[in-house]
């Protein structure tokens, strides 16, 4: 259970984002649901609004530093704390190699890689000051096993494998940092840390399985 923690999901306004955002406040957590298209946002909102739990909308461009460390302000602001961070936005631009416009490598780099060092910057220091916290990054196995037409995709998710053995060594045990694979069933990193695996992207209850053993630990629920 998460009964009174808050959490924040970026890309909440769909798929699964959604999916995680209904199942944790399905847990009893307070939901602050991010994303760019606030009508979306409104919708899950009202979704969970409508099954008893709490939830409120927070336009944010994740690839933009000033609109991420607004979010994480209002929300220490609003709730005085923040108990889980989810790092779930992200884009593809799928094309061969020799035919990728640069533009468009930088939109999947910045918001499915910068986005989670800005995002990660900007939470640690309410998560420190209050001893305690989550912090889990949605990705891809392709960023292991690299896949044809996604050059700027698997780089990027490449990178949030690395980003969370780094930055574990530098915050846990105060802290929680998550890796997990989605839509491939496979557990990666290895078992030695807790992996959040195969989310559906339109299912609460399922998202809420694949993150209950995140939401046991003593320091989270």
């Amino acid at each position: 259970r998460a009964d009174g923690k808050i959490a924040i999901v970026t890309g909440a306004s769909r798929g699964i984002g959604r999916g995680i955002a209904l199942a944790l406040a399905e847990a009893g957590a307070t939901v602050v649901c991010a994303a760019r298209d606030l009508a979306k946002l409104e919708a899950v909102v009202g979704e969970i609004s409508a099954a008893g739990g709490k939830a409120n909308a927070h336009v944010v461009d994740v690839s933009s530093r000033e609109s991420i460390e607004a979010l994480i302000s209002a929300t220490v602001t609003a709730h005085g704390r923040i108990d889980v961070l989810v790092n779930n936005a992200g884009i593809t631009r799928d094309t061969l190699l020799l035919r990728m416009k640069p533009a468009d490598w930088d939109d999947v780099i910045a918001t499915n890689l910068t986005s989670v060092f800005i995002s990660t910057q900007a939470v640690m220091k309410p998560m420190l000051k209050q001893r305690a916290g989550s912090i889990i990054n949605i990705g891809s196995v392709v960023g292991l096993t690299g896949n044809a037409g996604q050059a700027a995709y698997a780089a990027a998710n490449g990178f949030l494998s690395g980003f969370a053995d780094w930055l574990e060594r530098q915050v846990q045990p105060t802290l929680d940092i998550v890796w997990g694979d989605w839509g491939h069933g496979e557990q990666r990193p290895p078992p030695a840390r807790r992996s959040v695996s195969s989310m559906h992207p339109m299912s609460a209850r399922r998202a809420l399985t694949a993150l209950d053993e995140v939401l046991a630990h003593p320091r989270v629920a």
